[in-house]
């Protein structure tokens, strides 16, 4: 949530933000994960469509449970029904490999979400997981992207941060387009926790601004590459955002 709002500030957009779970986590892993009660989650969004001028697009992360993506889900109707963009961040995992969602509610958000999605956004070991709910096993990623489109999802673009290699490969899988790649050179050093999110919320504030899905993906990916190669080492971690120079 936190570099959801830097990003949001960074590219100059307002943003309205429902937090749907709680977490104690650290560079050690996950400690705790709450979800906030889903009552409360379809208030907040119920809220933030209501207040003036309205939602240009949606971001979505992490849903931690099966109770928070059908409140999701139902407090978005009125938006969806508006056909406003949707990107969604698949947050499974943490960056130190702890669960954050399990299968029953990654199937949850396939049953009930996948139809509203304009893109999604997994890295591979996401997309096999995702495949894998929608009945596709060992399969080579063009098989796993149409498992997810045959649920109703748009657009998937595969995200290529945590494949090795001196280069990132970024692939987007439009319905029933070409697939285009976008590859650039990976930067050395420690990577910034939080570029998964920066992205997503990078794509839908490009699509909110009116920009085709190819050149949002485009403008998000050279977005977030720019701010990794100016990131900073402070401590023991590098930071994506490190605040204006003194």
């Amino acid at each position: 949530m936190q570099v959801d709002l830097r990003v949001a500030d960074d590219l100059r957009t307002p943003s309205r933000c429902v937090l749907t779970a709680i977490t104690v986590q650290g560079d050690a892993g996950l400690d705790l994960l709450f979800p906030v009660p889903p009552d409360s989650v379809t208030m907040a969004i119920t809220r933030c469509l209501a207040d003036p001028p309205g939602i240009a697009a949606v971001k979505i992360g992490l849903l931690a449970d099966v109770r928070t993506v059908e409140a999701t889900a139902e407090a978005l109707t009125p938006a969806l029904e508006k056909g406003v963009p949707v990107v969604v961040d698949p947050v499974m995992r943490s960056t130190h490999g702890s669960d954050l969602s399990d299968d029953t509610t990654a199937a949850a958000f396939l049953r009930t979400m996948a139809p509203a999605t304009t893109v999604i956004t997994p890295n591979r070991q996401e997309l096999d997981r995702l495949a894998a709910l929608s009945g596709q096993r060992g399969a080579g990623e063009i098989e796993k992207v149409a498992a997810l489109v045959s649920r109703g999802i748009r657009a998937v673009l595969v995200t290529g941060g945590d494949d090795a290699g001196d280069k990132c490969t970024d692939i987007l899988y439009p319905k029933g387009g070409r697939a285009s790649r976008f590859q650039h050179p990976r930067i050395g050093g420690s990577t910034p926790r939080g570029t998964g999110c920066a992205l997503s919320t990078a794509l839908a504030i490009h699509l909110a601004l009116g920009m085709t899905l190819e050149k949002a993906v485009e403008s998000s990916i050279e977005y977030v590459t720019g701010k990794i190669r100016s990131s900073t080492l402070v401590g023991n971690q590098r930071l994506l955002f490190p605040g204006a120079a003194r």
